[in-house]
């Protein structure tokens, strides 16, 4: 029988491993040791170290790839097939050892605790666990700041950082420990009387700390976690012909985090949302797109790598930087409806007779893929603030959007690649005009749904009848829009406002959902649907 052992590590630092797991991983016939992908390959290289100082001998090392998570609503079955894929890929790397029988696998941590790998290795047939503990992160968290986990007497209550974030604080904790927190969560809670102890890189060279009341701290954890991403972000800089010491700004944390250097834009993506390939049709879309006679588009710059870098397991891309500034709700936005409106028209009439290279995929923004099973931007059942009631109200009229969709059909006369993403937030406006930016979602959807991409979170504003027939206006400029278009443009203002109250709650970590989510938004959201449902939103169709 094989023997697998799983080998807490602690947080890398190497000083924190354990006298067991030294020995258990000399007692190995194979190691197995993940490559890239969901696992940085800094963390990679930080296991490789351990390695180095450890082993009193070579021992065969098996490196992996590990498969990418989905990104579905489901997230609980996401995670049950993600496991079954690494299982499949470990017991893949076991199989072409054929003599290995006493195989390694080293955890961050402790094996037991908020760490799934237990839960794979149990689907493993014919294979035997042993667990080495190792030392967590709360464990370190606190010797850092020479503290006790548990005040006097009382209980502690170990969650999450989406946890906190979607449950506020659990009912009758009187300390809580969050762990695997992309960032921010303790702006979920009351501020008032909370004290945080907070951590980064726990137990290495760049360890920082932060401890005080939550109300005076809470700006500098997130301006010092703002200094750490930059930190990491500078090595993206070399690969782009910059100084590693270039100064970096953040500008935006959406979907993806967005980079200010020098005159580069530097996007870097979110793990396990678009492929490589998909990335990299994006950019070829881009450079199809420039000089075009009335369309202004952001322009792709290529790093050493080409157009896609990839470092520490995340994509990055770089963009020309764009004198101007973001359109905005305050604007006369009528004076610019007409001009994106005839831009919108020249983009799509360039889609229509581009011939897409070999390899070309982008994703799709449809009945399914909005409003299905496994939506791309999350369920709208988690939107914040809704009800029984509002749920309900919202499944009528979702339901007839699907039908009247499907009616509407997705042949090449009303459906083909597009921006899917021209929110005002995506229009630089100068002296010269608009240009359009952040082609990040851009696949293939209705030719009409762009026009509802520009009136995202502004579509309860009274400007918007007019606002629309701008737009039609001087679509109609530059190409031709029938009547079933004109006609479906109530019904696709509803579909995108759903995306966004759907988005809103699975990205509750990002700059708009702070600024514009929340339970005000899903009720604006019901609003729109209880008109759809009584005359079709007829005051928006132009």
């Amino acid at each position: 029988m094989i023997t697998l052992s799983l080998i807490g590590i602690g947080t890398g630092n190497p000083d924190h491993l354990t006298a067991q797991a030294a020995r258990a991983l000399n007692a190995a016939d194979l190691i197995l040791l993940p490559r890239k992908g969901a696992d940085k390959s800094d963390l990679a290289d930080i296991r490789h170290l351990i390695l180095s100082q450890v082993l009193a001998a070579p021992v065969p090392v098996a490196e992996y790839d590990v498969p990418t998570r989905a990104d579905q609503t489901d997230y609980l079955g996401a995670v049950n097939d993600w496991h079954d894929a690494i299982a499949r890929v470990w017991s893949d790397s076991i199989a072409t050892r054929s003599g290995a029988r006493n195989v390694a696998l080293m955890v961050w941590g402790d094996p037991s605790l908020y760490d799934s790998t237990l839960r794979i290795a149990a689907r493993l047939a014919g294979v035997a666990v042993k667990v080495i503990p190792g030392i967590t992160s709360l464990q370190v968290l606190t010797a850092a700041h020479a503290i006790p986990l548990n005040t006097l007497a009382a209980p502690v209550t170990i969650t999450t950082g989406r946890q906190l974030r979607d449950h506020g604080w659990p009912e009758g904790a009187v300390t809580i420990a969050v762990m695997l927190d992309k960032g921010g969560a303790f702006t979920a809670i009351d501020p008032a009387g909370t004290v945080i102890w907070w951590g980064a890189y726990v137990g290495m060279p760049q360890q920082a700390l932060i401890h005080g009341l939550l109300a005076t701290v809470a700006e500098e954890i997130l301006a010092t976690r703002a200094r750490l991403r930059e930190r990491h972000g500078s090595r993206a800089l070399p690969v782009y012909g910059l100084p590693p010491d270039m100064p970096l700004t953040l500008l935006n944390r959406s979907e993806n985090e967005t980079w200010r250097a020098g005159s580069l834009i530097l996007r870097l993506h979110r793990p396990g949302y678009h492929t490589r390939a998909e990335i990299a049709s994006e950019l070829a879309w881009l450079t199809a797109l420039q000089d075009l006679p009335g369309l202004r588009a952001v322009r792709p710059i290529a790093g050493a790598q080409g157009p896609v870098t990839e470092l520490d397991g995340r994509f990055i891309v770089g963009f020309e930087r764009i004198e101007g500034r973001e359109l905005l709700p305050g604007d006369d936005l009528l004076q610019w409806f007409g001009p994106l409106g005839e831009i919108t028209a020249r983009l799509h009439l360039q889609s229509r007779r581009w011939t897409k290279p070999l390899g070309f995929a982008r994703k799709r923004w449809d009945v399914e893929t909005i409003l299905g099973p496994q939506p791309h931007w999350g369920d709208w059942r988690q939107a914040q603030g809704l009800e029984a009631a509002g749920s309900a109200l919202l499944a009528r009229a979702t339901g007839k959007l699907s039908d009247t969709l499907h009616a509407y059909g997705t042949g090449p006369e009303t459906f083909g690649l597009i921006h899917a993403d021209l929110r005002l937030a995506n229009l630089m406006v100068d002296e010269q005009g608009l240009t359009a930016i952040d082609f990040d979602d851009c696949g293939f959807g209705w030719w009409a749904y762009d026009l509802a991409t520009a009136l995202s979170f502004i579509e309860t504003d009274p400007r918007l009848p007019d606002l629309i027939a701008a737009w039609v206006a001087g679509y109609a400029r530059a190409a031709p829009l029938v009547p079933q278009d004109r006609a479906m443009i109530p019904a696709l203002i509803l579909l995108r406002r759903v995306l966004l109250t759907a988005w809103l709650a699975t990205r509750a970590d990002s700059d708009t959902a702070m600024t514009l989510g929340g339970p005000a938004y899903t009720l604006g959201t019901l609003t729109l649907a209880d008109r759809f449902l009584t005359d079709g939103l007829a005051h928006l169709r132009p």
